[in-house]
């Protein structure tokens, strides 16, 4: 299964919040393969009222194909 998860970025929100939640999941899902790639540190495109408009932009997906298709 592939999820999208946004996670918004607020003036109330605690520093590193992001990290830490990642953090958690990874340890929650331990047993599994998990893979969790940032395509974009700013809150842009997301988070309308309409989920219509909360399309990932070119600039997004080329971050995760590019991550994807990286040399270690």
């Amino acid at each position: 299964m592939r999820y999208i998860l946004d996670i918004a970025q607020t003036n109330e929100t605690p520093a590193n919040y992001a990290k830490k939640f990642m953090q958690d999941f990874c340890e929650t899902m331990e047993d599994h393969i998990v893979t969790i790639v940032c395509i974009d540190e700013t809150n842009d495109n997301q988070f309308h009222n309409d989920p219509t408009k909360n399309t990932l932009t070119d600039a997004q997906l080329q971050r995760y194909s590019d991550y994807c298709h990286r040399e270690d």
